[in-house]
């Protein structure tokens, strides 16, 4: 299988990631100074400065309509029908390429595909297949790139999904239309729902990468403050 079909096969398997599965990068990269940001599972961000709670409770704040501090699947896709159309510049009904590069331009940390970790971009390990028969002639098969880390809007997001707005286009036609960014929200949902239990509260959900980065510098720098 070549290097531009495995990374396809990748990019498919990290759309459908629910939250933790991405492996943990190593270390804190301490930047207490650093802008903060979130993005929604649906991909609309949420910046922050420095020193206040990470972005996230905005996100969540606008999402709870009847603010009793639980999020249900209603609410949760509302939100998402509602980013859907401030997305569709045309009011079309479709988020064509042009409004995704458009999108891409006010949010240009989701293209950031590299390789190497840093934000939005994790790394490549080669790893060595073995032989399925110890007793074959056949020599293993040459060693092949793995992803490892967030990807893209991975690194502040729930999801490790590197493009959350383009990855809603189920049929590949390079559009997304209001059923598909409706059905995709629904999947995220239920994604980010690890319990089953319908509803999501701020306490419960999963950091993001940047989140648990964020915590991680705060508790150096406390730690480097007392000594």
């Amino acid at each position: 299988m070549n290097r531009i079909a495995v990374v396809s096969l990748m990019v498919l398997a990290l759309a459908q990631a629910g939250p933790g599965q991405a492996k943990k990068k190593s270390g804190p990269r301490c930047s207490p100074n650093a802008q903060q940001l979130f993005l929604s599972p649906m991909g609309e961000p949420f910046r922050a400065g420095p020193g206040v709670p990470y972005p996230v409770a905005a996100w969540f704040a606008k999402a709870d309509t009847d603010h009793d501090g639980k999020l249900t699947v209603g609410e949760f896709v509302a939100e998402s029908d509602a980013y859907f159309n401030t997305l569709d510049l045309n009011h079309d009904g479709e988020i064509d390429p042009a409004e995704i590069s458009a999108y891409e331009t006010k949010v240009p940390e989701v293209a950031q595909f590299r390789m190497g970790g840093g934000p939005g971009g994790g790394r490549w390990k080669e790893e060595q297949s073995k032989a399925s028969d110890s007793d074959s002639e056949a020599p293993p098969e040459p060693a092949y790139p793995v992803f490892e880390g967030p990807m893209g809007a991975g690194s502040w997001s729930f999801l490790n999904i590197p493009q959350p707005v383009a990855s809603a286009d189920s049929d590949f036609n390079r559009g997304v239309s209001a059923r598909e960014f409706h059905a995709a929200a629904i999947r995220r949902f239920g994604l980010i729902d690890t319990a089953h239990v319908g509803v999501l509260t701020l306490a419960t959900l999963p950091h993001t990468p940047a989140q648990e980065e964020g915590i991680a510098c705060a508790a150096k720098l406390q730690q480097q403050g007392g000594k």
